[in-house]
């Protein structure tokens, strides 16, 4: 769904669900061009992000879901 963290990798994403497992916060530093595009692997469901760290715009739909879930989003 909107704001779930994907990746297109399926060991990276199984080493990111790993992580995300033994981790009291979670953040995400993601390059812009990134976000909103659709991926094969769930990494984690966007309830499990408290932050999102990028360096331009996020689009609507994701920021909606974000906010939604209580994620920080921070832009620098």
């Amino acid at each position: 769904g909107a704001g779930n963290c994907m990746d297109y990798n399926a060991e990276e994403a199984f080493i990111g669900r790993a992580m995300i497992a033994s981790a009291r916060d979670v953040t995400i530093v993601a390059d812009s061009t990134k976000l909103g595009r659709h991926a094969l692997f769930q990494v984690c469901e966007a309830q499990r992000i408290d932050r999102l760290v990028t360096n331009g715009a996020v689009p609507a739909t994701l920021r909606d879901a974000l906010v939604a879930a209580e994620v920080k989003i921070t832009v620098v």
